[in-house]
Parts: C-alpha cells; structure tokens; sequence
C-alpha cells in the first residue's frame, strides 16, 4: 500500500471509514497482533516502532500480525472487534 497521502491507500482508508462509523467502528492508527486466538493492539504515533513490533512478531512465530498501520475495529454487541487490513507496511 502506498504512503503516499494523497495515493490510493488514502482513497481505502477513507472509504473504509465511511463504512465503519455507521457500525460503531474506528480506524486506528496502531498495530494488530493475534496471539492465541486474541488481538492486541499497540497504539502509537508515526516512528513509535508498531512496524519493527509487528515484524519481529511475525519472525518469532508467536503471533500473527493483523496490520501495522491502520486497524479497523468495530463494536458488535457490547464488545469490539479487531479486524484484519491490508495496510501492513512490513518492518521498519
């Protein structure tokens, strides 16, 4: 995905934001990892190290990472949800 901010990641998170909101969901800017059957997500600004977390992560084998950048979460019946997204930047 790009970085560009103005590229076509921009245009999918942007519309991925549309159809959250109405559902309860956000978008944050953090990284998603599933161990155990369980998310985690570790929130921070740019440059905080949520990529170089979710690639050592992913090298260990202990966790799979859900994303590293933008992560949808969506509130279901009192509880919220971490999904997937395509915006895993890869260590850096």
């Amino acid at each position: 995905m790009s970085r560009n901010p103005g590229g076509p990641g921009a245009f999918l998170r942007a519309l991925r934001s549309v159809l959250l909101e109405p559902s309860g969901g956000a978008l944050l800017h953090a990284c998603a990892l599933a161990i155990d059957g369980e998310a985690h997500l570790f929130i921070g600004p740019a440059r905080a190290g949520k990529s170089t977390l979710a690639g050592l992560a992913a090298a260990s084998g202990r966790a799979s990472v859900l994303g590293d950048e933008i992560i949808p979460l969506r509130e279901e019946r009192g509880r919220f949800f971490v999904c997937g997204s395509p915006f895993w930047t890869g260590p850096g």
